[in-house]
């Protein structure tokens, strides 16, 4: 059984190192960049055609 601090530890060493491409070549993350911003818009898009279509209060979060 892994201990708390142990998985602590190897969680922040992981974190560390894939966290270095990123830090020391700043285009490592571009085209993941531009891809999602393509994915959050086309995901605005579809929530406003679902908002349209069946209504604000039926494709919203039902609270």
């Amino acid at each position: 059984m892994l201990l708390r601090e142990r998985a602590i530890g190897w969680i922040a060493g992981a974190g560390f190192l894939l966290g270095l491409p990123p830090a020391l070549h700043m285009s490592f993350l571009d085209h993941r960049d531009w891809a999602w911003g393509v994915v959050l818009m086309l995901s605005g898009l579809f929530y406003s055609l679902a908002g349209g279509r069946y209504g604000a209060a039926k494709s919203g979060s039902s609270s």
